[in-house]
């Protein structure tokens, strides 16, 4: 009897004449094949099952923007952080007897502590000059008496404050019995409140990172697991004839692999347009606190490295799932 076939029976024709060849070689047990024949496969079928493979590749997508902007984050948030710290100082206000005598005795005391790099004496004078440009208002200067007191401004060796979190405390406790020191303020507690954000802000971007990857691998599982249930006919014909695991597996996981690596460059090159693009807008806003703050751009090594993170997590979990489908 003469019919036509649907297109859907085509393809399940075709599936039934693949897997015929496949009996026929497994009979022969020629189940080594060329080099090219399991990419061939691969692109076979990705081409069958496009669809499925088309969210795979969105979800590498999202993996590169992900990752590559919660690193971005990470990093510039951190090196703005331990550029606060470095630039740690202590105010050493004197009181009104104290003499040049005491004066010079102090600076020298102060400049022979460990991790201290200047002390500049500022004089009453120059103290309320300096206040008075920095809020442009001239009419400080004609105050009959200057109420600012004279101090020492100590400027401490960068990153002081990262090797020795009680620096700045032992520092206050070491000078505050001198008679000539009225007050001496020291920003440990502010240093210390960044130190605890920084480490704070750091844990919450390696759990940000982690549910990103988990969900990935998720739906790059489920997607390999689908195409691997859409060719139980096939794949039980090879196993029925020998074959392993590695022959009916390797089409899913050289597609799976390949768009995880396609999907988290083009994830990635879209995640650094975007975040620069945000970035520079905001730093701009806040010119006043990042003045003298510019954007640490990821290094080739980095960015290698977050292709390698995503593929490799995307394959060895479509691997696990296969595996796991294929034992049920």
């Amino acid at each position: 009897m003469n019919y036509k076939l649907s297109e859907k029976n085509k393809v399940k024709e075709g599936s039934l004449e693949e897997a015929w060849g496949l009996l026929k070689r497994a009979s022969k047990r020629e189940f080594v094949e060329k080099p090219g024949f399991y990419l061939r496969k691969a692109f076979i079928d990705l081409l069958r099952n496009y669809k499925s493979y088309l969210f795979g590749l969105i979800a590498s997508i999202f993996a590169g923007v992900s990752l590559v902007v919660l690193f971005l984050i990470f990093t510039n948030i951190t090196s703005f952080f331990d550029a606060e710290i470095d630039k740690a100082q202590i105010n050493i206000f004197l009181t009104e007897e104290a003499d040049l005598v005491q004066i010079e005795d102090l600076k020298n005391e102060i400049s022979g502590v460990e991790g201290v790099v200047d002390a500049r004496f500022i004089s009453k004078d120059e103290a309320l000059k300096e206040f008075t440009e920095s809020i442009d208002f001239k009419g400080l200067n004609d105050l009959k008496k200057n109420p600012l007191p004279s101090s020492f401004e100590v400027k401490l060796q960068p990153g002081i404050y990262g090797l020795n979190k009680n620096f700045i405390s032992d520092f206050k406790n070491q000078f505050a019995s001198n008679k000539g020191i009225e007050l001496i303020q020291g920003m440990d507690e502010h240093f210390a409140g960044l130190g605890s954000l920084s480490s704070s802000f750091g844990m919450l971007i390696a759990i940000l990172a982690f549910l990103c990857l988990f969900v990935v691998c998720t739906v790059l599982s489920l997607i390999s697991s689908l195409v691997f249930a859409k060719r139980k006919n096939e794949i039980f014909l090879m196993k029925s004839f020998g074959g392993s695991f590695f022959q009916f597996s390797s089409p899913i996981l050289i597609n799976i692999t390949f768009l995880s690596i396609l999907g988290s460059i083009i994830g990635i090159l879209i995640g650094l347009k975007f975040y620069n693009f945000f970035a520079e807008k905001f730093l701009s806003s806040l010119n006043i606190l990042f003045a003298n703050f510019s954007l640490i751009q990821p290094s080739y090594q980095i960015l290698f490295f977050l292709v390698v993170l995503i593929s490799t997590f995307a394959t060895i979990s479509s691997y696990f799932s296969l595996s796991y489908y294929e034992q049920k």
